[in-house]
């Protein structure tokens, strides 16, 4: 996490929580009280502190490649790279329907300024994928939530370093002789060693 970077309740707020320069906000009142709470509020605090770490400096890559280094500016090329042959490697079938769901999810959460939001609607590879006439009723599934990690940079990073059940889906999705995931860890180890959050060995 930056200096800098200030976490706060914010009830006000349409999800459990959320990231946006440099203020973690968390609603509580939007935590499910089934389960392990706490380890829900520990999950969620993490998912955000992560994209404390990522977000920014992706967002100023998104933008213009030359405003980061241009070390992260490769490592985040690779990283897009990643994401997209995940992305390709899903069923085309399953993944319209996802994809309908979740854009629909986030209209009625009124969240339409999400990154997420945006890429699907403004970005032809997903754009492409809407279809008015697909069923998008009911809660979001496990399938729906990993496809959404697969939509942007920022959501692929987070739900790689975060989510378990992202993780074991991408364990197993081969990208040549590794693992998706184990591509993302590397690519991850290089990212820190750039902005100086590990030592290079």
């Amino acid at each position: 996490m930056y200096s800098g970077t200030t976490i706060k309740v914010n009830p006000d707020l349409t999800l459990a929580g959320g990231y946006k320069k440099g203020s973690i906000e968390i609603n509580p009142n939007k935590i499910s009280m089934k389960g392990d709470v706490n380890l829900k509020v520990r999950k969620l605090i993490l998912h955000e502190l992560f994209h404390s770490v990522t977000s920014d400096r992706f967002d100023l890559y998104s933008k213009d490649r030359n405003l980061v280094s241009f070390r992260e500016a490769q490592i985040f090329d690779r990283m897009e790279d990643l994401r997209r042959e995940a992305l390709s490697k899903m069923d085309q079938a399953k993944l319209k329907v996802s994809i309908n769901k979740i854009n629909n999810s986030i209209k009625q959460s009124g969240r339409t300024d999400s990154s997420v939001y945006q890429a699907i609607n403004n970005n032809p590879e997903l754009s492409q994928h809407l279809d008015s006439t697909i069923d998008v009723s009911g809660k979001l599934s496990l399938e729906d939530r990993l496809v959404y990690n697969l939509l942007n940079g920022k959501e692929f990073m987070t739900g790689l370093a975060t989510e378990r059940d992202f993780q074991e889906a991408m364990n197993q999705m081969k990208s040549g002789s590794k693992s998706v995931l184990d591509r993302f860890v590397d690519l991850m180890t290089k990212f820190m060693e750039a902005i100086g959050g590990v030592k290079e060995s």
